[in-house]
């Protein structure tokens, strides 16, 4: 797992002996040891040791295919990216060493995910008549099992510039859906990923469960370090997981299927909208911004899968802010924005951008099957 400073050395019972001289053994040390009558012994002794250490380098590559985007756009990228080692024959983390481990789940179903995506946008960048699209990287890691040692050597020697990488989305274990709920990580290093994750959701079956922190074990972790917003999408741990039982018929193809859509929805949004502003936040907020970030901020979580037929509804209201201020609640709907109709996340963060701190809001808000007023003084994030 990579090279390290600090010298090993196993010391046999029989060097202990040449050492102990005459005022002991190892084995009547054992005994007083195991008696509870002894715990240390000092030698006054000095030792220098002389050791041959021999490294063996094993070759890793990563793979990687590209479409070039066009337009005002086109020199930004997107990056998906999927694993597409596996733990092998178990030697290292799991409780089957010497057999087949075939990761199934962990990771040909992300890498299938990948594949299948760089077909489809190849498809669409080859017929749609869109001006401006950014280019995108399909990217296949290796090492990830060893310590996400082919996305460190990614962003250490990247094919791009970092700053010009609007976002990363990773796949890793999307195989296995149940329940038709999907993770996602990274949800709070992006100031718009607020409203841009629940606008997509919403318009699927699924229920996602959400985490906002851009860290974890798989490779968007390296990403994150490099202050570029990250998704992660993961179907859950599975009783299979780095064993041998991690096979085909163990997945869930037509989940993998879903999910896939899902990420592809999701990667049409970032090749088309304006640039992400990165955050540190792992609150739902705005952290540290490595641009200007929007000025406002309402502090709202809108449904992640309820379909009403216009405004937007509230699952939640953060604490310490403009939301909570005004006295915004879960279970509302908000209809208007003063007198312009909020037909979803989007119309809202439109308007959020074309404000300043101070302004205050007339929402039209429906509560308990009636409209009320509800007057909010947006702060800054």
């Amino acid at each position: 797992f990579g090279k390290t400073n600090i010298p090993i050395v196993h010391f046999t019972e029989d060097a202990a002996n040449i050492a102990l001289g005459s005022q002991a053994t190892i084995a009547e040390l054992q005994i007083l040891a195991d008696a509870g009558e002894i715990s240390t012994k000092t030698l006054n002794q000095q030792a220098s040791l002389l050791t041959e250490v021999e490294s063996t380098d094993l070759q890793a590559q990563n793979i990687a295919g590209f479409l070039q985007g066009r337009g005002e756009l086109a020199d930004e990228w997107l990056v998906i990216g999927s694993h597409y080692d596996h733990v092998g024959y178990g030697y290292t983390g799991t409780s089957s060493p010497g057999i087949l481990h075939r990761g199934a789940d962990d990771n040909a179903s992300g890498t299938s995910a990948n594949l299948i995506l760089a077909r489809l946008f190849s498809d669409y960048y080859s017929i749609t008549e869109e001006e401006s699209l950014r280019s995108v990287l399909f990217i296949f890691f290796d090492g990830e099992e060893a310590g996400l040692r082919g996305s460190a050597h990614f962003v250490k020697e990247p094919t791009m510039e970092l700053d010009s990488v609007n976002a990363m989305i990773n796949l890793d274990m999307v195989g296995s859906l149940r329940n038709s709920t999907i993770s996602i990580s990274g949800t709070g290093t992006a100031i718009e990923f607020e409203v841009f994750i629940p606008e997509i959701i919403e318009q699927t079956t699924l229920t996602a469960s959400l985490t906002p922190s851009g860290t974890g074990a798989s490779d968007h972790t390296n990403f994150y370090a490099k202050d570029i917003p990250v998704l992660f999408f993961f179907t859950g741990m599975t009783p299979e997981y780095h064993t041998p039982a991690d096979q085909a018929y163990t997945t869930n193809p037509s989940g993998g299927a879903i999910v896939t859509e899902l990420t592809y929805a999701f990667a049409m949004r970032l090749l088309k909208d304006e640039k992400l502003t990165f955050s540190t936040n792992t609150r739902g907020g705005a952290g540290r911004s490595s641009s200007m970030p929007s000025p406002v901020r309402l502090g709202v979580h809108p449904s992640y899968s309820a379909m009403i037929e216009t405004g937007i509804l509230l699952t939640g209201v953060s604490e310490d802010t403009s939301a909570s201020d005004a006295g915004l609640q879960a279970e509302d709907v908000l209809l208007a924005w003063n007198d312009i109709e909020l037909t979803g996340g989007r119309k809202l963060m439109e308007l959020l951008r074309e404000s300043s701190p101070g302004d205050v809001v007339e929402f039209t808000v429906q509560r308990g099957g009636e409209n009320i007023i509800v007057d909010v003084t947006l702060r800054a994030p």
